[in-house]
């Protein structure tokens, strides 16, 4: 009965809130405005009687209000379209945009005259809607810090580069900051933010207009340099962004000093595998961070067959050290054989130390060597650093005490009582429970501290702060030996005798193979004796390789030799401590 009431149905078009617009159909397409009610002419930003005779796609650009295929109950479904009502050609550009949704329906005879092809047009300011999603495809895209595109987006504008009239290679240059943790953990993490925000200006302005760039990671950014004649190109682009931090950042007044650590791969832009060649840059920025940070490396053939030789390491490393492996009792217990032992990854070899003066054994240090598949025996040089890029480290020095007291449980049933040596990483003495850990695992094997000592490099003892410093005074104090290794090739070699008090200070071998014939070796030698025996510190020479340096190692006044002329580095049965007998002074070997 309402739908035959003309007068209630003008009524409800003019008086209802929500924007209701007649227009013509011509063609299946929605054409000329006939009438618009006042909540149409509000949201449309006109008068009422300036909206009949306009085209309704000229004031809602984009809006495809073609009529679909009838639905059975003869009324037409339309999805929302969102189009712009306003100059801005960037919908997310202009403050005072609005979107507009439409859904359209035919009119049927009964809501009035026939008037050819009508359609009622609903609209709905859904400006709220598209600006949250706006947002969240904002945040898929971009870092919320610094609003550069994000490792999802860096990807796919790899994947997008096409080659240029001007270059056919693409590059990809990926920067890491040096030092920023420093800041970040001193600061805080705002005065760290706003760091990156600085720093991300700075490599925006130092690329080039046509460059996209990212942040990917913490303090880690990429920059795509398409359109490249030749790599020398991205080198440049790669020192310029470098260059940028030569200057100090400024952040709530106060200056930072931090570098940048860069590394370059190219590709012809037909050929971009983008993980691939994101892989590279990194590896390259890594290699970076090895020659000493603050410096560009670019990607070679050569990186890559070193980082399959690193997997093979990486795995060799797993098979002996990982969960699976442990948990089924792969690592040998203090009864178990040398050739067990051997079995695995893991190999230890030994080479003994002695007092000059006497010819007795003062203890044989540990050195661990890794086997692979092939047979091959690698260094600790060679499989340390891939350790502790896989975390591994811990694990493996803990491996390496437990076989190594093993074994001095076997040479203890030999009747020959020797203590062995094992050397530390830096960053495990950093750990406050090392000490604790050492300590059960030396009592858990029936041991005791005062039979084990723990060699580190000099330049790990010299940055050992706080906890670092606090654990090795807890080891010292247990009666664990503890001595700094190549010493002499640090900056405050004296200082660190003084302050961390070391049983025993090794000489380097640097200086002992020149020392018959070098005043100045000869002078330092002297110098590191004398402060260490003002101490109360025993003085090992290391690498020592001939009877004249230790003849004039002994005159120096050093109390015990580590060499091949005193023994080889060999396999604990190789050794033949239970007959081993060295002559006083000499050092020379005496038995069979």
């Amino acid at each position: 009965m309402l739908a035959h009431d003309p007068s209630l149905l003008r009524a409800v078009f003019d008086e209802s809130p929500i924007a209701l617009l007649r227009c013509g159909v011509r063609d299946g397409v929605a054409g000329v405005i006939r009438e618009a009610n006042p909540a149409a002419a509000a949201l449309l930003g006109h008068p009422v009687d300036a909206l009949p005779g306009q085209a309704l796609a000229a004031l809602l650009p984009g809006l495809d209000l073609t009529v679909p295929a009838c639905a059975p109950d003869g009324v037409g479904r339309w999805p929302y379209a969102q189009v712009v009502a306003g100059p801005a050609a960037d919908p997310g550009a202009g403050t005072g945009d609005r979107w507009v949704a439409a859904a359209v329906s035919p009119l049927s005879a009964a809501a009035g005259p026939p008037d050819g092809d009508v359609v009622l047009v609903v609209l709905h300011d859904v400006t709220e809607h598209r600006l949250a999603e706006l947002r969240l495809d904002r945040e898929a895209r971009c870092d919320p810090l610094t609003g550069l595109i994000n490792r999802t987006e860096l990807l796919r504008a790899l994947a997008a580069v096409e080659p240029g009239t001007d270059g056919p290679l693409v590059a990809v240059v990926f920067l890491d900051l040096d030092g920023f943790k420093l800041v970040n953990d001193t600061r805080g993490h705002q005065v760290g933010d706003a760091l990156l925000v600085a720093v991300a200006r700075r490599i925006r302005a130092a690329i080039r207009p046509r460059d996209a760039l990212a942040r990917i990671g913490g303090d880690e950014f990429v920059a795509i340099c398409p359109r490249l004649a030749a790599p020398a190109e991205a080198r440049a682009i790669a020192e310029r962004v470098r260059a940028t931090l030569d200057q100090p950042v400024t952040v709530e007044g106060r200056a930072h000093r931090i570098s940048m650590s860069v590394g370059i791969a190219t590709a012809k832009a037909e050929a971009v595998d983008p993980a691939d060649l994101l892989r590279q840059a990194d590896m390259a920025m890594y290699r970076a961070k090895d020659a000493g940070r603050n410096t560009v490396r670019v990607h070679s053939a050569e990186m890559d067959a070193e980082l399959v030789a690193a997997q093979r390491v990486r795995e060799a490393l797993l098979a002996t050290l990982g969960p699976e492996r442990r948990r089924l009792g792969g690592a040998p217990d203090a009864t178990g054989s040398a050739s067990q032992q051997d079995a695995d990854g893991l190999v230890l070899h030994y080479q003994p130390i002695v007092e000059i003066a006497s010819g007795r054994l003062a203890y044989v240090e540990a050195l661990a060597r890794l086997r692979l598949p092939d047979g091959s025996l690698l260094y600790p040089s060679q499989f340390l650093p891939v350790a502790n890029r896989a975390g591994l480290t811990g694990t493996l020095s803990e491996e390496v005490l437990l076989r190594a007291l093993a074994q001095r449980a076997r040479w203890c049933d030999e009747g020959v009582d020797v203590p062995v040596g094992l050397n530390l990483a830096p960053g495990q003495v950093a750990s406050a429970s090392f000490a604790g850990d050492a300590l059960r695992m030396i009592g858990e094997a029936g041991d005791e501290p005062r039979h084990v000592v723990f060699e580190m490099g000099e330049f790990g003892l010299l940055e050992a702060t706080g906890p670092a410093q606090l654990t090795l005074r807890r080891l010292r104090a247990s009666g664990i030996g503890l001595a700094i290794d190549h010493f002499g090739t640090g900056y405050s070699s004296l200082g660190a005798l003084r302050f961390l008090g070391p049983h025993r200070v090794k000489i380097d071998r640097s200086f002992v193979a020149s020392i018959p014939g070098s005043h100045a070796d000869r002078a330092i030698v002297t110098a590191a004796v004398s402060a260490a025996h003002a101490l109360g510190q025993r003085v090992v020479a290391e690498g020592v390789e001939t009877a004249e340096q230790l003849a004039v190692l002994a005159e120096l006044g050093c109390d015990e030799a580590q060499g091949f002329l005193i023994a080889q580095v060999l396999p604990a049965p190789q050794l033949g401590l239970r007959t081993a007998r060295w002559a006083p002074g000499t050092l020379t070997r005496l038995d069979p």
